[in-house]
C-alpha cells in the first residue's frame, strides 16, 4: 500500500481552508499525511489548522512569512526528517494549494494513476 504525503502551504486562508482540509481529511484514500505550513498567517488560519491536530494524520509547521517555495520546502524537510526511510519508495507527494478543495477520491485516483 502506498503512502501519500500531502503538503499543504497556509497563508491568510482562514475562508477557505476548512473546506481544503475536509476534503483531504475525508479522502477514500486514507493512507495520508497530511503536512500543513503556516506561513507567517495574521487571520485565523493557524487557530483553523490546530482543529485538525486531533487527527493524528495531520502535522503542523508554523514559521515567519517566507513565501510559498519555503513552505513547501518545509514540509519536504518535515517529511525527510519526520517520515519512515523504509516506506519513500513506496510514497508520493503532492502539494495541495490551501485555498483549493478536491473531490473525496483525489488521492485514490492519483495513486492508481502513478501505480499504473
Amino acid at each position: 500500500m502506498c503512502l501519500f504525503y500531502i503538503v499543504v502551504p497556509i497563508y491568510n486562508v482562514e475562508k477557505y481552508l476548512s473546506q481544503c482540509l475536509d476534503a483531504l481529511q475525508n479522502q477514500t484514500c486514507q493512507n495520508i499525511t497530511v503536512i500543513m505550513v503556516n506561513d507567517g498567517s495574521t487571520d485565523k488560519s493557524e487557530e483553523i489548522a490546530k482543529s485538525y491536530l486531533s487527527d493524528l494524520r495531520f502535522k503542523l509547521i508554523s514559521q515567519e512569512n517566507r513565501g510559498l517555495s519555503a513552505a513547501r520546502n518545509a514540509g519536504i524537510k518535515f517529511i525527510c526528517e519526520h517520515g519512515n526511510p523504509a516506506t519513500f519508495s513506496k510514497s508520493y507527494l503532492t502539494f495541495i494549494d490551501s485555498d483549493d478543495y478536491m473531490s473525496l477520491d483525489y488521492i485514490s485516483s492519483l495513486g492508481h494513476t502513478a501505480i499504473n
